[in-house]
């Protein structure tokens, strides 16, 4: 069914699939075209040119896509319906854990932390603002602490 729809599409309106398709990646994801290039088995080479519009996608990529992020073909196809499956336990909740597990591999890399880092981080993520706060003044208290020793 999509192998016939993709083939009667216009270019433009592939395009849009692979608009699309840069937006569930880039925004919904928060994904490298690096990580997200290897999950779809395509080079990153390839995927830049499919986001940039200098190639469009095809029935295979377009077939991974639809299964192994369970896409809504609808969706991909027409931009119309919800962007997972029904069924999915894709949904905004998800998505959320997604990015900020995303976010925190950012900083782990860009500051060389450890897995206790990061434990610590999350933890004081999970704190209700006013606890935040409490630990916050603790922290600074300890801080002063150190410098003074």
């Amino acid at each position: 069914m999509t192998k016939s729809k993709l083939s009667d599409m216009t270019s433009q309106e592939l395009l849009a699939v692979t608009e699309r398709m840069t937006y569930l990646r880039r925004n919904l994801l928060q994904i490298t075209q690096e990580r997200f290039a290897k999950t779809l088995n395509i080079s990153q080479t390839y995927l830049s040119q499919l986001e940039n519009g200098n190639r469009t996608i095809t029935e295979t990529v377009f077939d991974q896509l639809v299964s192994v992020f369970l896409i809504n073909p609808d969706w991909l196809l027409s931009g119309e319906g919800d962007v997972f499956k029904p069924g999915s336990d894709m949904d905004t909740e998800k998505i959320l854990l997604l990015q900020q597990e995303k976010a925190l591999s950012d900083v782990q890399a860009a500051y060389s932390l450890n897995a206790d880092d990061i434990s610590l981080i999350r933890w004081y993520l999970s704190l209700s603002p006013q606890n935040r706060e409490i630990a916050f003044k603790n922290l600074k208290m300890l801080k002063e602490n150190l410098y003074t020793l």
